[in-house]
Formats: C-alpha cells, structure tokens, sequence
C-alpha cells in the first residue's frame, strides 16, 4: 500500500475553517463526525489538501476519518473546535 503522511491539520482548536494536509498519490476522502459518531459533513473528496468551513460547528470534539477509495483507513485526527 502507498504510504499517506498528514502533512498539516491547522488550526486546532479551531474556529471557522480547517486546513488538512496529506502526502500520498491517492484521492482521498474525508469525513468529519462529533462525538457521538454523527456524520456532520458531506464527503470531500480532495488530493493532498483540503479545508473545511467549521463556522455552523458547536463548540466541542469532533473527529476527521480520511480514507482512500477502496474505503481504506488513512487517518482519524482529533478537531476541537471553540466558538470564542
């Protein structure tokens, strides 16, 4: 399997917007779910780097599930996100 690195996943905490970041050659997918395991997003499907707008996000833990397009795990990453 080709390797996935996370590159960057900023700001965290965060407040409007997320960056995330991944070294590999594969279209990835990203989705994000709260605490409860609740999708909250829609898919993004992106190439090395996306961002998210977390502005419509309560304050809390929230939790980044990146895939491959066979449904292989890449990455979970925690996001805590503040509304300040």
């Amino acid at each position: 399997f080709p390797s996935h690195d996370m590159r960057f996943c900023y700001p965290n905490p965060c407040k409007t917007e997320l960056h995330i970041g991944i070294e590999g050659p594969d279209k990835l997918s990203l989705q994000m779910f709260d605490i409860t395991g609740k999708a909250i997003k829609e898919p993004i499907e992106f190439i090395h780097s996306t961002q998210i707008n977390t502005q419509d996000l309560h304050e809390g833990i929230y939790f980044l599930k990146i895939t491959v397009e066979n449904g292989r795990l890449v990455k979970t990453e925690k996001v805590i996100m503040f509304n300040n």
